[in-house]
């Protein structure tokens, strides 16, 4: 994929088609180089807490351990075990979205009542964490389709309360501006800096601060979020 039809300069037909084909060709050669990056970067993420498992069992099992050291074992694995769940989920999400990339049956929502549903959801996980959920909605009615709305609130929610520290708070509104419907989840977390927000929603992308803090996580969640919004000719 590194070869080139020769484009002699003058213009004519022949010209024309060779930089037609050369530009396919580096079209097909970009999407395959991103599969490739993705498979090494999901790999890589698959295999981090593969081997703290694997490591935290045989320096466990070198020698016999008290019944408090095999159940800190324990739920150490069930931690690394949770992050598996959550990278086969973003891997299982990101492939059905783009299944479901045409299929475009729409119908008439209650945002309101889907942003309720969303956060009713993760009330648990909110009150595990010491995070408190609210919000602000009015009865507000969206065309488009439930599967993906419901998605897209649960992805927004669930990375506001993976960032928010404990105690902080998450609020999410719902308000109709113009034409259009817009909504905000907010939190309470760090933040970005302006250079980090503008690629936030790109594939496999992660915040300096989120690497260096050792949060886990592959990079999808808002990049689906990206691709659902789009779908329905909105903006995030």
């Amino acid at each position: 994929l590194d070869e080139r039809l020769h484009v002699r300069g003058v213009g004519d037909e022949l010209d024309q088609l060779a930089t037609k084909i050369n530009t396919f060709l580096d079209v097909i050669a970009l999407h395959l180089q991103k599969n490739r990056d993705f498979v090494a970067n999901a790999a890589h993420e698959l295999r981090s807490p593969l081997t703290a498992i694997q490591s935290l069992v045989e320096v466990t099992l070198d020698k016999h351990r008290t019944p408090e050291d095999y159940e800190e074992l324990l739920f150490q694995i069930n931690d690394e075990c949770r992050h598996l769940a959550q990278v086969v989920n973003q891997l299982l999400q990101l492939t059905q979205s783009e299944a479901n990339a045409a299929d475009t049956r729409q119908e008439r929502i209650r945002m309101d009542e889907l942003v309720t549903r969303a956060l009713e959801m993760f009330d648990p996980v909110a009150e595990e964490r010491h995070v408190s959920l609210s919000s602000s909605l009015s009865e507000l009615y969206v065309t488009g389709n439930p599967r993906e709305m419901r998605q897209l609130l649960t992805n927004l929610i669930d990375n506001a309360i993976k960032f928010t520290p404990s105690g902080g708070h998450i609020l999410v509104k719902a308000r109709r501006l113009g034409g259009e419907v817009e909504v905000v989840v907010s939190d309470t977390g760090p933040g970005l800096a302006p250079d980090e927000a503008a690629h936030v929603f790109e594939e496999l992308y992660q915040a300096a601060k989120v690497v260096d803090e050792g949060r886990k996580g592959l990079g999808l969640g808002l990049y689906i979020c990206k691709q659902l919004v789009t779908r329905h000719g909105g903006r995030i």
